[in-house]
């Protein structure tokens, strides 16, 4: 897990990284469809620039004392919050136009004067977050880089023919995964017997993630105790674009990025049960 240090240096870089990309895009490339089914590359934008302006609004409140719902929330299922997130952040780029960069400079710079005056006594400081309740700052910190990461990369997958993931932020992607899978579960029947799933991910992080689905529940269980498990071999950036939703098992299978043994529509069912916000 890096540091708090290395994670704001990291979003730093991820911030200035997509503002070149996006500063040297034509507006044609801007409209190409991007990795997110409902966007094209500039709402990718539009999206980062209004995560940045709610966390920094959150962490502004959650500092002052404040960890509840900003004025006027009103709660919502994970697929009502999707859609009108989508719908969202086309009308706002619609808004912006030409002033979308900008936006995120200015959006980006605010929440860098918030997380610059957090203390090292203030990273656990409770702060609103939606679809997570009160999370921690350091919380907060490491989402912004998935956000950063992923979007980065569904921006990138309308522009390049192989995009990557930046490879700085595996490791951070890796330790977020147990809360990802949490905030993405969609629960279904009760199992007979629960299904585990072992993700071996090969050099350099030599790591081994196991997953025991209940069908109603999930959690994440000792070597010990789940000896039965169901093993997908994988590099770490497939398995994250994996459970992010950005690829599916077999596609991965395809491109020789998983190797099983078994019936691959196991990973049908993981995809069912973890199908993202």
């Amino acid at each position: 897990m890096p540091s708090i240090e290395q994670q704001i240096e990291l979003v730093k870089t991820l911030v200035n990284d997509i503002h070149t990309r996006v500063a040297s895009l034509s507006p044609e490339q801007l409209a190409r469809p991007s990795a997110c089914a409902d966007w094209q590359v500039h709402d990718v934008l539009s999206h980062l620039i209004g995560g940045a302006e709610r966390q920094t609004d959150s962490m502004r409140r959650g500092r002052a004392g404040d960890s509840g719902p900003a004025p006027g929330f009103t709660p919502a299922d994970s697929t009502t919050l999707s859609v009108n997130n989508a719908q969202r952040d086309i009308q706002r780029r619609e808004q912006l136009g030409d002033g979308l960069l900008s936006a995120f400079d200015t959006a980006y710079a605010s929440l860098q004067e918030q997380i610059d005056g957090l203390g090292p006594d203030d990273w656990e400081t409770p702060c609103w977050h939606l679809r997570r309740g009160a999370i921690s700052a350091a919380d907060y910190l490491e989402l912004r880089i998935q956000e950063l990461a992923i979007h980065d990369w569904d921006m990138r997958h309308g522009l390049e023919d192989s995009p990557q993931l930046n490879a700085d932020c595996v490791s951070t992607l890796l330790s977020a995964t147990p809360k990802w899978l949490g905030m993405c579960f969609r629960p279904g029947e009760k199992l007979d017997s629960p299904v585990v799933y072992e993700f071996d991910l090969a050099p350099p992080y030599e790591t081994s993630i196991i997953v025991r689905v209940q069908g109603d529940s999930f959690d994440f269980p000792a070597e010990d105790e789940a000896p039965d498990r169901w093993t997908v071999c994988g590099e770490a950036p497939a398995f994250l674009l994996f459970i992010y939703g950005r690829i599916t098992g077999r596609e991965a299978i395809a491109a020789n990025e998983f190797a099983i043994t078994g019936d691959p529509a196991l990973l049908d069912q993981f995809e069912a049960w973890f199908r993202g916000v």
